[in-house]
C-alpha cells in the first residue's frame, strides 16, 4: 500500500540465489517537514549539503585535472595506505574535517 500521508511499501523482490523465490521487503515511511524549525532541513540542504556536494565533485575534477594528485592517490588506493588517500581527499575538501569520519575517529 502507498499514501500520501505515509505508511508501509511492500515490492517483492526476486532471490539471486534461486530467482523463482520472492522475498518479500517492508519499507516503512514517515511524513517530514522541510521546515521544522529543529531540524531544518531545507536551510542544510541548501546551505549544507549543496556546498559539501559541490565542492566534493570540484575536488573530483580537481585530482582527476592534475596528475599529481590523481597518481598520489591511486597509488595510495592501490597500496592500501588509507592517510595518504585521505590526505588527497581532506586536501581538497577541508571541510570533511568537520564531519564525523569514521577514518577521523580511529586516529
Amino acid at each position: 500500500k502507498n499514501t500520501s500521508h505515509g505508511g508501509n511499501i511492500r515490492a517483492p523482490k526476486m532471490n539471486k540465489k534461486t530467482k523463482n523465490e520472492k522475498v518479500e521487503i517492508n519499507i516503512t515511511t514517515s511524513r517530514g517537514s522541510l521546515d521544522d524549525s529543529l531540524y531544518q532541513h531545507r536551510s542544510n540542504w541548501y546551505n549544507v549539503i549543496l556546498p559539501r556536494l559541490r565542492s566534493f565533485v570540484d575536488a573530483v575534477y580537481s585530482i582527476r585535472s592534475d596528475d599529481g594528485k590523481r597518481y598520489r592517490l591511486l597509488m595510495a588506493l592501490s597500496n592500501e595506505n588509507e592517510v595518504d588517500a585521505w590526505g588527497v581527499l581532506l586536501d581538497e575538501c577541508q571541510w570533511m574535517l568537520d564531519c564525523d569520519i569514521n577514518y577521523l575517529r580511529n586516529r
